[in-house]
Parts: structure tokens; C-alpha cells; sequence
């Protein structure tokens, strides 16, 4: 049955919802469907980078290094999906299965870095970060996660690692960090380890399978058929030059909001009954329709579609879903706020459906690794943790993309930062810098009067 026809003959039907619940591990499960487009993509070049991604985490503190490698390896052992491979069907070679490796073991070297000041170990850990991320991984061998150790002195290390897309988002990233942080701590003070999780991340995919078969998912489809509707925007960005895609993400403009400012987001997103990520959208898509001249724009936006009963698992659980908006110059920026937490909303409702699928006319006639936004925006989790003895504390890096831009939104404890990645071929770091000033100004000017017409604005021209 083709695509469109299981959503015509599934629209309307009722669905009987299947249970998550742990199923036989055979050792093979089905991709889940965020996971199977990830990896069509990968054939087109199976050397490719583009779903790699990195961590540098900073550890104060007197470690103790073998015990540290062996909670990451406890880590591996409890979580089928860092052991899990992808294998192609020689009968059907554009279906791939999901193999967990009942044991693989983690190599975790340790490298000892010169004495040197603490910027220049930073930049040294994030270069050999790089590194690490800038190498393929093999789908059909494994392991598809790799990291060292990096030595500054008897309390001061870095872990670095790298990954791929296909075992782990960067989303969920801080929790295996966290989990290996607290299996350390146990294993130091001679404690029991927990069990293993009831539910895997191949029995999400089987459930979330099942779901699709039996058209639970077709409802979903509505929402996005409006999002994907012809003509599509066109906004794309200026950029320097015009580059192949897929691109080196190398370089990071990081805007630090201050605190007052902070609190001020926080009050316009109470007053207006949203939250501080949507409002940082409605700004964005404010700044860039004024940049790209257009009144209608479109962004792809990460949401989490992890199960609450999934609270212990790790894995694969973003959904990057393209959406557009419009930004009327005559309306106030509260009624933009409104208009994007309604359509944000019904997107999180909706969120589980794969409407990449949906593409359709709108990807044949481009390159099948464009995307059909130019911006990417995702929120991030920090990680910022005591344990014990030991403080640790980093952030997640994507070194290939896609995207014209990727924005990263990291919201902690009255702190707010966005990360603006962006490929070196495209982009001079003075112009995104500039645009990184203009956010920053259009917030203070936002936060000051919510209801100011957008037309009446002065502080975001370019």
C-alpha cells in the first residue's frame, strides 16, 4: 500500500491503540519512524558525517579514571540502543533492521594533555571533540558511539565523545551523561547499580510501529498536510555564497541573555500564558521575516515524542518537523505570540506523525538532503551536574548540517542562551554576529512592550 493511500484509507477509522509494554528481545526490532528516514538519508552516502554529533563535558575533580570507564561500559550494557547496528536488506535494499550486539565493549582511551591554561584546555578538548566527530561510523558494524578521556591535571578532565543521530539526539544527550555520572558514583562507593530499564528503545519502536500499521497515527496527518501545502515559503537567507550541501558546521556565535532580561522573557511568557522557548520562536520568526523581506517563512522545530513511561530510556527521540509562519507587520508582537503558541501547540499534539513523508512533489524536484526550511531551531538540554567529589558540566555540538542555520535554545535557572551554528563557507562571523546583536535588542525592545505594533518597532532593522 502506497504512503498516501494508507493515510486516505486510514483517515476517519478507529483505532485501537496498542500497549507499550516490553516485548521478546529477539535481537532485531524494526527502525522507528524518525529513525528510518535518518537512514535512507545515510545511503546516499554511507561515509557521511552529517548525522554525527559531539559532547565535551568538563569534569572537576579528583577521578578515579578506571572506575569512570567502567560506569560508561555498565552504561552500554544497561541500554540496548548504544549497542544496536543497522543492517540493510540484500532482497529490499532500502530496509534496514536493528541489530542489538548482546555485548560490545567500549573502548574509553585516556590521553594526557600538557599543562596549560584553562581556555587553551577547553580549546584543545573541543578540537580533539571535533575530531572524534569528523570520523564516519561504520551503520552495519558499530559501535556508533565512541569517546576519550582527556587529562589536564589530578583534578581537572574532559570527556569527550561522539555519536550518531541514529542511537541518540542530542536532546537526550544530557541524560546518558548524567547516567554515566551517577553509575560512577555508585560503583566509587560500592553500591548496588540499578536494574536494567523495564522498556528498551526497541520496544518504542515496535509499539510506535504497530501504531502506524493499524493507522493510529493517519489522524495526525491533517496538521501537516497544512504545513506542507503548496506554494511553500521561500526565505531563504543571505548568505555568502552558495555550497553543496551537506555543510561543516565549524563555527558558533553564542548569545548570553543577562539576567533582567531573562526575568522579563519569563513575565511576557506568564502574562501570555506560553513559555520562553515559543516566545524566543516568535522572535525569531519576527527578526527573520524582516531579514529574508517576507511576511511568511518556515523553520524546522525539534520536539521530543519520548513516551512519559520511556522517563529512563535513551535513544533516538526528536521529530524535526518543518513549520510556517506569518508575521502581519500591522499586529501587535503579542498577537504573533499568540498565533505561534497556538500553532506550536497543536504541532506538540501532532508531533509523533512522520511528515517528512508527506514531502512529496515538494522534495522531488530538489536535492533529497535539503530540507524545506533554511533555519533550524532546537531547544537543548545543559548539563550542568554535582556528583559526589565531582562537578560536571558541557554542552552538545553538531559539526555538519543541512540547514542554512542552526539555533540552539538552552534554557537553565534563570540563564538563557542561543546558539547560532553555522557552516564558515556560508556565513562571515561578523554578519551572524551582527544578526545575534539585532536578536538581543529586538527581545529588550519586546519584553518592554509586548503590544507594540510590529510595524512601530526600531530596534531590529538590520
Amino acid at each position: 500500500m502506497s504512503f498516501q493511500n494508507f493515510l486516505t484509507d486510514n483517515i476517519g477509522v478507529q483505532c485501537l491503540e496498542p500497549q507499550l509494554q516490553p516485548t521478546a528481545h529477539l535481537g532485531e526490532y524494526p527502525l522507528s519512524l524518525n529513525q528510518q528516514e535518518v537512514w535512507c538519508q545515510c545511503q546516499f552516502d554511507p561515509e557521511s558525517i552529517l548525522y554525527n554529533m559531539g559532547a565535551r563535558i568538563a569534569i572537576s575533580g579528583p577521578l578515579q579514571v578506571e572506575t569512570f570507564r567502567q560506569a560508561i561500559q555498565k552504561t552500554v550494557d544497561r541500554h540496548e540502543i548504544l549497542r544496536t547496528v543497522f543492517t540493510g536488506s540484500d532482497d529490499i535494499p532500502v530496509q534496514a533492521t536493528s541489530h542489538v550486539i548482546p555485548r560490545m565493549t567500549m573502548q574509553c582511551p585516556v590521553r594526557d594533555l600538557p599543562m596549560l591554561s584553562a581556555e587553551e584546555s577547553e580549546e584543545r578538548a573541543c578540537s580533539r571533540m571535533k575530531t572524534l566527530t569528523k570520523q564516519s561510523f561504520d551503520l552495519c558494524a558499530g559501535p556508533l558511539f565512541r569517546g576519550e578521556l582527556l587529562r589536564c591535571g589530578e583534578t581537572k578532565f574532559y570527556f569527550i565523545f561522539a555519536f550518531h543521530y541514529l542511537i541518540l539526539d542530542a536532546f537526550y544527550c544530557g541524560q546518558l551523561m548524567r547516567e554515566i555520572a551517577f553509575t560512577y558514583d555508585r560503583l566509587r562507593r560500592g553500591e548496588p547499580l540499578p536494574a536494567m530499564p523495564d522498556l528498551q528503545y526497541g520496544d518504542y519502536s515496535v509499539w510506535l510501529q504497530e501504531r502506524w500499521n493499524r493507522g493510529c497515527l493517519a489522524q495526525k496527518a491533517t496538521f501537516w498536510r497544512d504545513q506542507l501545502r503548496e506554494p511553500l515559503p521561500e526565505s531563504r537567507l543571505p548568505t555568502e555564497r552558495s555550497v553543496p550541501i551537506p555543510r561543516q558546521l565549524g563555527s558558533q556565535v553564542t548569545l548570553k541573555l543577562e539576567s533582567e532580561l531573562v526575568r522579563k522573557l519569563e513575565e511576557v511568557a506568564t502574562r501570555y500564558q506560553t513559555t520562553t522557548f515559543r516566545t524566543i520562536v516568535a522572535t525569531l520568526a519576527l527578526f527573520f521575516s524582516r531579514l529574508t523581506e517576507t511576511n511568511e517563512l518556515m523553520f524546522d522545530i525539534d520536539f521530543s515524542i519520548r513516551p512519559k513511561e520511556m522517563s529512563h530510556a535513551i535513544g533516538s527521540f526528536t521529530n524535526s518537523l518543518s513549520m510556517r509562519f506569518e508575521v502581519q507587520v500591522e499586529e501587535g508582537f503579542n498577537q504573533l505570540l499568540r498565533k505561534v503558541d497556538s500553532k506550536l501547540r497543536l504541532a506538540a499534539e501532532n508531533r509523533e506523525f512522520p511528515a517528512r513523508r508527506l514531502f512529496g512533489k515538494s522534495r522531488s524536484a530538489r536535492d533529497p538532503l535539503r530540507p524545506l526550511s533554511s533555519v533550524r531551531i532546537s531547544p537543548l538540554g545543559s548539563l550542568d551536574l554535582p556528583v559526589g567529589e565531582l562537578h560536571l558540566n558541557g554542552n552538545i555540538y553538531l559539526t555538519s548540517t543541512v540547514y542554512d542555520l542552526w539555533l540552539g535554545v538552552m534554557e537553565r535557572e534563570g540563564t538563557l542562551e542561543i546558539n547560532f551554528g553555522y557552516a564558515d563557507e556560508l556565513f562571515a562571523e561578523d554578519k551572524i554576529q551582527r544578526w545575534a546583536a539585532c536578536v538581543h535588542e529586538l527581545l529588550r525592545e519586546l519584553t518592554s512592550g509586548p503590544e507594540t505594533k510590529i510595524s512601530e518597532l526600531t530596534s531590529w532593522l538590520i
